[in-house]
């Protein structure tokens, strides 16, 4: 089935829908014996996709794995490594810097909400300079169009809706000007 979706760079439109469920994200503070405000911030939307469509990513990776590798200094959003890796990499330079009488100054970005967007013509973009074959990124600019989603709040379900995409134009035609 897989074999035949890629051949064909169409991915039915089921695939391309999704639920989001509405979670609580944040603790709930008790200020002057009163629940505080509440705040966009303190939800955050769970995409929930269709099982085949889940199936069919996990037979896209498997396939393509050698063009969907990324650095060894990347700890998010990456299996086997995490949070934990990341500080334990971050002290492990700052002690060696103290040791060598180094002066250590640091910043620290709050990156929660970095991936809530990807601009898709920067994403085709990069996966063309990784040479990821044309059928691969026909069928995932049509998987990425036209998605839907709905949104779950308590018990109610709100209408399908278009999901925006900011990707103009074609991987075809972005293909041919690089």
């Amino acid at each position: 089935m897989a074999y035949f979706v890629y051949n064909l760079h169409d991915v039915n439109v089921n695939w391309k829908r999704s639920a989001r469920v509405i979670m609580y994200v944040r603790e709930m503070l008790y200020q002057s014996q009163r629940l505080k405000t509440l705040v966009c911030d303190d939800f955050r939307g769970i995409a929930i996709s269709p099982l085949i469509s889940k199936v069919f990513e996990h037979c896209i990776l498997d396939r393509f794995s050698t063009y969907f590798t990324s650095c060894d200094a990347q700890y998010g959003f990456k299996k086997g490594v995490g949070c934990r890796n990341a500080i334990h990499t971050v002290r492990t330079i700052v002690d060696k810097m103290i040791e060598d009488g180094n002066t250590v100054n640091m910043c620290a970005i709050d990156s929660s909400k970095v991936f809530d967007k990807v601009n898709h013509k920067g994403l085709f973009t990069k996966l063309m300079k990784r040479h990821i074959p044309t059928e691969l990124l026909e069928l995932l600019e049509n998987w990425l169009s036209m998605s839907s989603t709905c949104v779950k709040w308590g018990d109610s379900w709100s209408c399908m809706f278009m999901v925006s995409s900011d990707s103009s134009g074609s991987v075809s035609e972005a293909q041919k000007s690089t």
